[in-house]
């Protein structure tokens, strides 16, 4: 430890070796900004990631448009394409989903366990599509519910935990 950080070492009238701990306080400070612009770096990494996912998400819209339009078929909702992830999340999430091409206003909601709605956001995609949801400066840790509606009506839902 000597040779390392000298002035955290202390040596007694006794010749005992002491640790003078106020000399680790500069070295803790400096690790914890390190490690919080590290963190920082991440999660703008994290939001470019999204924001990549959302662009091809919207691409494939398209093409599910143009392959349903050149097909006639019609689409139905399965739950299996309904995920909330990251799931716990810190309020900040993306949702799977398959929205049909003739459906009408389709919107996602949130809500807490009691049922007040937290946020409510339309849906401006067909097809399989990956929206962002951004709540930090609204939500507290919990438990919450992600409801999709179509014309007015529920049509999937799925819980979710925010933990911050």
């Amino acid at each position: 430890m000597a040779k390392v950080l000298p002035e955290a070492v202390m040596v007694g009238t006794d010749g005992r070796y002491g640790i003078n701990y106020n000399s680790f306080l500069p070295l803790l400070v400096e690790s914890q900004k390190e490690m919080t612009k590290k963190l920082n770096e991440e999660k703008e990494k994290n939001l470019e990631l999204m924001e990549t996912v959302n662009k091809l998400s919207e691409k494939v819209e398209v093409l599910a448009k143009q392959l349903e339009n050149l097909s006639g078929t019609t689409q139905t909702i399965d739950k299996s394409e309904f995920k909330i992830f990251p799931n716990p999340n810190s309020g900040r999430f993306l949702i799977k989903h398959f929205i049909p091409v003739d459906a009408l206003n389709p919107s996602i909601v949130i809500t807490d366990l009691a049922g007040k709605v937290i946020s409510k956001q339309d849906i401006n995609c067909v097809g399989l599509c990956t929206s962002s949801v951004d709540l930090n400066s609204t939500i507290v840790n919990g438990t919450y519910t992600c409801s999709i509606y179509i014309d007015g009506k529920l049509v999937l839902s799925d819980r979710f935990i925010v933990n911050k």
